[in-house]
């Protein structure tokens, strides 16, 4: 039975590898002001979104919650390379201040936002909503091409 798991758990770490790999070798370098959410084979069920958005207006807001047409949740990761050189990540939490009148931008080896439980076959070419929930009842809603 311990072996067993032992398997099965290694199994898994290696898939998290390989898709991990697969993110990072699937990524472009070059940022447009569109979002893109990275196409992934049918049998991944997460995927990565970048781009850019601006917060309008004069308050500083929260962003409460983040959801994509697809997928089940959408998390802001936070990437930082520490004195060591080691990149890390984590993930932000809700409500996760803004500032106003200010870019963000989502971009491979930064800052990305994290599209998890894909729970409908998504095809590459299409177009999916990234809607961002803010603590003054707003929402903005930003169209993602997905692309290799």
């Amino acid at each position: 039975m311990v072996l067993l798991l032992r398997k099965i758990n290694t199994t898994n770490l290696t898939i998290l590898l390989l898709f991990q790999v697969y993110l990072l070798f699937s990524c472009s370098d070059s940022l447009s002001t569109q979002f893109e959410v990275r196409f992934a084979p049918e049998q991944v069920h997460t995927s990565a979104a970048y781009g850019k958005f601006r917060i309008e207006g004069e308050a500083d807001l929260s962003i409460t919650n983040i959801e994509c047409d697809g997928y089940q949740s959408v998390e802001w990761h936070e990437s930082s390379i520490d004195e060591k050189g080691i990149m890390h990540m984590k993930k932000a939490s809700y409500p996760h201040p803004v500032s106003a009148g200010k870019d963000y931008t989502f971009v491979r080896g930064g800052d990305h936002l994290m599209l998890i439980g894909r729970n409908r076959n998504i095809k590459e070419g299409e177009r999916l909503l990234l809607t961002f929930y803010f603590s003054d009842n707003s929402k903005k809603l930003i169209s993602a091409k997905v692309a290799k």
